[in-house]
């Protein structure tokens, strides 16, 4: 009974995944026929807790792949995925039974607008996936055993070259909201 369930809440994560590829995928193409070919960037995210959890998470380290459409001269439409470990204070980990660390699979989609051609703003909001089922001990967040709403607000510059800098504040919301600020560095195609 107990697989049965996981497999049912697997099948549905992954439609959800599904649909929402598909979705943004089918806008992605319609678009770039107008404003030309979207631009593939692979970086890696660096990040510290904020908030209520900071006392018991120190850090979020990670890596993500974002492609972006232009809908206008400097509008893109975004669709990221990623892999974000979240590590937990060495006290927290002795005192309470937590692990080191937590993995997620943060999943967005969102607007990128472009300044003077080097400078951006962005909005994403998504879905964050548990990377492991049945873990012992609490999780970064009670209830983020499942898939847990995520939004985030963001700046940055593109440098020469392809290299993109950017700072963003993110909220990962079920109920009570864990928050971070991170720095992703990337390299844009």
């Amino acid at each position: 009974m107990f697989v049965k369930q996981n497999r049912n809440l697997l099948m549905k994560k992954l439609s959800s995944c599904i649909v929402l590829l598909f979705s943004v995928c089918s806008f992605a193409f319609a678009q770039s026929k107008s404003f030309g070919p979207g631009k593939l960037n692979i970086g890696i995210d660096a990040g510290t807790i904020t908030g209520s959890y900071n006392d018991t998470y120190t850090t979020a380290f990670g890596f993500s792949l974002k492609y972006e459409v232009p809908v206008n001269k400097n509008l893109y439409g975004t669709l990221s995925i990623g892999y974000e470990s979240i590590s937990t204070k060495s006290d927290s980990v002795a005192g309470s039974g937590y692990k080191s660390s937590y993995g997620f699979l943060p999943d967005k989609i969102g607007l990128k607008y472009c300044y003077k051609a080097h400078f951006f703003g962005e909005v994403q909001a998504g879905i964050v996936f548990p990377a492991g089922e049945g873990t012992d001990g609490p999780s970064v967040h009670e209830t983020i055993v499942e898939t847990t709403f995520v939004y985030s607000l963001g700046i940055g510059y593109t440098m020469p070259h392809g290299i993109e800098a950017g700072l963003r504040f993110e909220s990962w919301d079920e109920g009570v909201a864990f928050k971070q600020l991170a720095l992703r560095l990337a390299y844009r195609f």
